[in-house]
């Protein structure tokens, strides 16, 4: 097994999500050269342009086909193998996932950084807060935790089989393979 296999496992078996987030700012902090936020409202600063980034990831994984219930979850528990949902870029299309972009405070970023891990590639998204709510095919909605009153609006949307090309025609900003990834922070992956 390569590094870059030992990775992926790596990744989609035992990161959490908080974990996978912060890869993801690690990855566009040296991408795009940005400095460390000066606010607990973003998690990016680009000095240059004096703008505010935020970034999201998701892994891109296959929905499971039935949902827990009492009787069948331990069993699910027990047989769950996490290397058997991760979905290929080549599979995108052709296999039912969801990737939910969330806790999006607009007023608090310029661009927005969102990252989609999947089996083979790494792809990196960028859009500007406007065009979130502007483009309704990338299907944002306002109130992501029941539309309560909030000082600050957080939001939310899905990246899924049936939008995944518009994202890919419209908002991709960079794209790697796993080694190619590596490669970013100095790791010499065995092929």
């Amino acid at each position: 097994m390569t590094d870059a296999e030992k990775f992926v496992n790596g990744l989609f078996a035992n990161m959490v999500t908080r974990r996978v987030g912060k890869i993801g700012e690690i990855l566009i902090q040296a991408q795009e050269l940005f400095d460390d936020a000066d606010s607990i409202h973003h998690d990016l600063k680009d000095t240059a342009a004096d703008d505010r980034i935020e970034v999201k990831c998701s892994k891109v994984q296959e929905e499971h086909e039935e949902p827990l219930t009492r009787e069948n979850f331990i069993t699910h528990c027990i047989e769950q193998d996490p290397t058997n949902r991760p979905v290929s870029y080549d599979e995108r299309l052709d296999r039912k996932w969801v990737c939910n972009i969330q806790q999006i405070k607009r007023t608090e970023f310029e661009k927005l950084f969102y990252v989609l891990f999947f089996k083979d590639r790494v792809c990196v998204f960028c859009i500007g807060p406007d065009k979130i709510v502007e483009d309704e095919k990338v299907g944002y909605c306002p109130t992501q935790h029941g539309g309560g009153e909030k000082e600050i609006e957080e939001g939310q949307f899905m990246v899924k089989t049936n939008n995944i090309q518009h994202h890919i025609e419209t908002y991709l900003h960079k794209e790697y393979t796993y080694e190619e990834f590596m490669q970013l922070f100095g790791w010499e992956a065995d092929l």
